[in-house]
C-alpha cells in the first residue's frame, strides 16, 4: 500500500541537559581573586559562591526504532515511531545547595579561611563505576559499548508523534512531539554525596 510507509533502524545518541554554573566556574578559573588585583575577596566583601546552579542531566542511549507513516489525503500525513532504549551511561546532579566563601582570621596569623556551609552535593551515576569495586575501570569501554547494544544495559520505551500538513504548492506545515518515554537506571548505580553543615581550613 503506497499511502504507509514503513522504517526501522538503530542508532546512538547523547543527551545532557545543563545550567550554567556561574558561581563556580568563575572560582575554578579566577580563584579568589575575580577582579584580578592580588587580594582576595572575602565574605566580609559580600562574595559568597553558591552550589544551587549545579544541575547537571546526561544520557548515553542506544535506540532500536519502527516507524510508520499514513498519508491520508493529499494535504495530511501522520506517523508514529515506537523506540526501544538501552541507557549505556546516566549522570545526574541536581537539587544541589551550600555556599563557599573565604574569611580572614585576625592578626597576628592572618591565614584566609576556606569556609563550606551547608553543603549538600550529589552526583547520581549509572554505568560509570561499579559500587562493589571501585578499583574496576571508570565507564569500561567494552560495557558501554555493548551496554548500548542491549547488552547489561538500562531498558527503557519512547514514543514519537509527528505530523505533516501541506498547506498548498509552496507551504507545509509540520509539527512533532518526541521521547515520550523513560528509561530505567539500574546497572551499576552509584551515588557520590558531599555534604556537611560547615568546613574549614586555613590557607
Amino acid at each position: 500500500d503506497p499511502s504507509y510507509y514503513l522504517s526501522f533502524g538503530m542508532y546512538q545518541e547523547i543527551n545532557m541537559f545543563s545550567t550554567y554554573p556561574k558561581d563556580f566556574t568563575d572560582v575554578f578559573f579566577n580563584g579568589d581573586d575575580q577582579d584580578g588585583d592580588g587580594i582576595p575577596e572575602t565574605i566580609d566583601d559580600g562574595v559568597v559562591y553558591g552550589s544551587e546552579h549545579m544541575n547537571t542531566v546526561g544520557e548515553l542511549v542506544g535506540v532500536f526504532h519502527i516507524g510508520l507513516n499514513k498519508k491520508l489525503n493529499e494535504k495530511w500525513t501522520l506517523g508514529a515511531r515506537f523506540k526501544l532504549l538501552s541507557g549505556s551511561i546516566g549522570i545526574e546532579t541536581k537539587k544541589n545547595k551550600g555556599n563557599y566563601y573565604l574569611s580572614e582570621l585576625q592578626p597576628p596569623f592572618e591565614p584566609y579561611l576556606h569556609n563550606f556551609e551547608d553543603v549538600d552535593v550529589v552526583l547520581n551515576t549509572s554505568g560509570l563505576l561499579d559500587p562493589f569495586d571501585l578499583s574496576s575501570v571508570v565507564g569500561d569501554p567494552d560495557e558501554v559499548i555493548a551496554a548500548m547494544f542491549f547488552v547489561g544495559g538500562n531498558m527503557g520505551a519512547a514514543l514519537d508523534l509527528g505530523f505533516t500538513h501541506h498547506l498548498n504548492e509552496d507551504w507545509e506545515l509540520t509539527g512533532s512531539l518526541l521521547d515520550l518515554g523513560l528509561v530505567n537506571y539500574s546497572q551499576k548505580l552509584s551515588e557520590i554525596e558531599l555534604f556537611d553543615d560547615l568546613i574549614s581550613s586555613e590557607t
